[in-house]
């Protein structure tokens, strides 16, 4: 049985790709690999003046991969 590709990437578990629940790690993952979704949650967020999370913007995830921040071990997270 094939596993979807996220899996490889690092990913411990298949969710949205930007999920609210997801340990920062797991969304600097997301980012480095999918950076015009990212560029477009983060206009959105600019847009609405609203954050994703308010502890943690999306901005800051795009902001540490532009600074060359890797995303590191991914822990599972939990709901």
């Amino acid at each position: 049985m094939r596993h979807h590709p996220a899996y490889d990437l690092g990913m411990p578990r298949l969710s949205c790709c930007f999920c609210i629940f997801s340990p920062r790690s797991a969304l600097l993952l997301a980012g480095k690999h999918n950076p015009e979704l990212l560029a477009e949650y983060v206009e959105l967020e600019r847009s609405i003046d609203h954050r994703f999370r308010l502890e943690l913007p999306l901005a800051s995830i795009q902001e540490a991969l532009a600074n060359g921040e890797e995303p590191g071990r991914v822990q599972d997270w939990l709901m």
